[in-house]
């Protein structure tokens, strides 16, 4: 693909390696996913209520003269100008994502969005990724630590057929990403944990009475007893960390980021292993 070639390029000229670079880097990739859109959508844009359905998603004014009628011309419509003239990189980012979040878009029509979008990605060479999990999609930050393949995506995907399980953990990851809500984000991952030992263990106890049950799963499985000791004492250590100390934060700062970034790890990791051995 002709990304390849552009990065090439950019290797061997040293391109991208100052900011003032990475400056041009937003600059090129806004204006590569803009015309992505136009290309992919083509007569789509030009639909009115398709315009508003947007406007409203992203909390803009919307205009009802136009929910029956077209436009003209691509740069007459809101997107194209929400597009074009947006200078905040978060915010263009939260606008493309939207596009996934259109119900009147069908999922080939995404699925070709996401291909440019990802085509774009490697020709600037910027520091974003774009994940997709069945028929949802996920734009990442720069420099998020939290792209690791098996405890993003493959958690993801085996957690899938636990609708609960999946939201809860997909909640925190995305908090995490917009730097909110740290209690939250505990919480998130604690019920996710809780909802999937519930699924796996077959039985409805709370996460703190879950050791024996664990245990015997272990056993079923042929664990080795040190492996089975350990992980339940992460399960118990796990409960005492929520109960003695999350319950109480009443300030986000009062935990740190660090500390939130293990506790996704942890019941990433801890989640992938139960599947795994489920599995088996």
């Amino acid at each position: 693909m002709y990304s390849n070639k552009i990065i090439n390029f950019n290797e061997r000229w040293n391109i991208g390696k100052e900011k003032k670079d990475y400056i041009h880097k937003i600059q090129e990739f806004m204006k590569r996913t803009t015309n992505s859109v136009l290309i992919v959508l083509e007569y789509t844009i030009l639909h009115g209520k398709f315009n508003n359905t947007f406007l409203e998603i992203i909390g803009e004014q919307i205009d009802l003269w136009y929910n029956n009628r077209n436009y003209s011309y691509h740069w007459e419509t809101p997107i194209y100008k929400k597009l074009t003239s947006e200078s905040n990189s978060k915010k263009y980012i939260l606008y493309l994502e939207t596009f996934f979040w259109l119900n009147s878009l069908s999922e080939s029509v995404k699925q070709k969005l996401y291909e440019r979008f990802c085509e774009d990605i490697n020709a600037t060479g910027i520091d974003i990724k774009l994940f997709k999990q069945e028929n949802d999609y996920f734009f990442y930050p720069s420099g998020a630590k939290l792209l690791d393949k098996n405890l993003v995506e493959d958690v993801l995907y085996w957690v899938k057929d636990y609708k609960d399980v999946y939201n809860n953990f997909k909640s925190a990851l995305e908090k995490y990403q917009n730097r909110k809500f740290n209690r939250n984000i505990i919480d998130d991952m604690r019920l996710a944990l809780e909802l999937l030992l519930k699924k796996i263990l077959c039985n409805e106890k709370s996460l703190e009475n879950q050791k024996s049950d664990l245990a015997a799963f272990f056993d079923k499985h042929n664990i080795k007893n040190e492996s089975k000791k350990l992980c339940t004492n992460i399960l118990a250590n796990y409960t005492d960390y929520h109960n003695n100390f999350v319950k109480h934060i009443k300030k986000d700062n009062e935990i740190s980021e660090y500390e939130v970034e293990f506790m996704i790890y942890l019941t990433g990791t801890f989640i992938r292993h139960i599947i795994n051995i489920d599995k088996s």
